[in-house]
């Protein structure tokens, strides 16, 4: 289950009522039992149990689909189709029960099941084959297009069906219409290199906007500099005829295994198609264990695109971190990671050559 850090929050219908209206809506029940409550920036997360059966409820706040903050409105909008082509695919993960993106009770949601396990950790017994065994599930199934998934390029339209379809579904509870479960999903950009260099621009963007609300900048120009001099170098490495469903944020909190049999993935909004290496760069990323499976040639180009992947990452962090009020010292630690991932990336250049 994804994690959040509790705060306060002012909003117009309490917590209580909104999840009165929604349970009464989507399970016709006014009995039901809250497990655990989370909430972040952006959401507001509850466990419940519902007759026995556990679920995912999450309320999106409203500033989350103002058209200024698209990042995290194209976010919410990837988790639901994503959801929705998992279960297709017979994916163990977190099932799409229901959601609301037109504020019909007065406020936007997401219903999932909730997926029961264990993590797994880094000394369990065949870590790395139960790694790649489960990755494959997702790297396996290749998609057109590149980035965040759409089911269409009109987004609104896909809101109205999805309305519709639920206004079918909640008057005849007994048959479940499936008018658009025929149209497969896509990626949004048309390469893998468009993806790349869009997440680039959006990372500058913010770095330039944090310089001009605060007078002083969140990394030296240097070190930007270099990351963009990388990029001009391996960007040519991108290139990839057809990407494969990954994870996006994979690190050993976001599958569950039960008996050492996997269960389920979770927290699925970072979810992208693109590059398998990816998503192995992204558990180096969390753990610092490295290793690719058979599929993956470990060839210099990989390796350029593996710690390039990286750099992007700590990149990232840097600069949801500063959005957090993370403390100063934490900061300077992972700038000296990202450097340290940049000589990496240079050495590899380097013996390339």
């Amino acid at each position: 289950m994804e994690s959040y850090t509790h705060s306060s929050a002012d909003d117009n219908l309490s917590n209580e009522l909104m999840l009165k209206k929604v349970i009464r809506k989507e399970f016709s029940e006014d009995n039901f039992e809250v497990l655990k409550e989370f909430e972040g920036s952006f959401r507001k997360v509850y466990l419940v149990k519902i007759n026995d059966s556990l679920f995912i409820v999450k309320f999106i706040r409203e500033k989350l689909l103002l058209k200024k903050n698209n990042w995290n409105k194209d976010n919410v909008y990837n988790e639901i189709c994503v959801l929705k082509y998992l279960e297709r695919l017979n994916i163990p993960s977190t099932r799409l029960i229901s959601y609301d993106m037109n504020q019909s009770l007065g406020f936007n949601y997401i219903i999932s099941t909730y997926v029961d396990g264990d993590n797994i950790n880094l000394d369990s017994p065949g870590i790395q084959s139960l790694i790649i065994e489960t990755m494959s599930l997702l790297h396996k199934k290749k998609i057109n297009g590149f980035g965040e998934i759409i089911y269409s390029n009109n987004k609104k339209l896909d809101f109205l069906k999805d309305f519709l379809q639920s206004r079918l579904n909640y008057f005849n509870k007994k048959l479940k219409f499936e008018i658009f479960s025929g149209i497969e999903p896509h990626g949004k950009f048309n390469s893998w290199e468009d993806f790349l260099q869009s997440k680039l621009n959006d990372s500058y963007r913010v770095l330039n906007n944090y310089k001009v609300l605060n007078s002083k900048n969140l990394l030296e120009n240097d070190v930007l500099n270099e990351i963009d001099r990388l990029w001009g170098c391996i960007k040519k490495d991108m290139f990839i005829k057809k990407g494969v469903f990954l994870h996006g944020d994979f690190h050993l909190k976001n599958c569950l295994f039960q008996k050492n049999k996997f269960s389920g993935f979770v927290d699925l909004k970072s979810c992208i198609i693109g590059d398998p290496i990816w998503d192995y760069a992204r558990f180096f990323y969390h753990t610092k264990l490295f290793f690719l499976p058979d599929y993956i040639p470990l060839t210099n180009q990989n390796l350029r695109k593996f710690y390039f992947y990286v750099v992007f990452f700590y990149l990232r962090r840097i600069i949801n971190m500063s959005h957090k009020g993370e403390p100063e010292n934490i900061i300077v630690l992972i700038k000296k990671r990202l450097i340290q991932a940049i000589e990496q990336l240079n050495e590899i250049i380097n013996q390339g050559k």
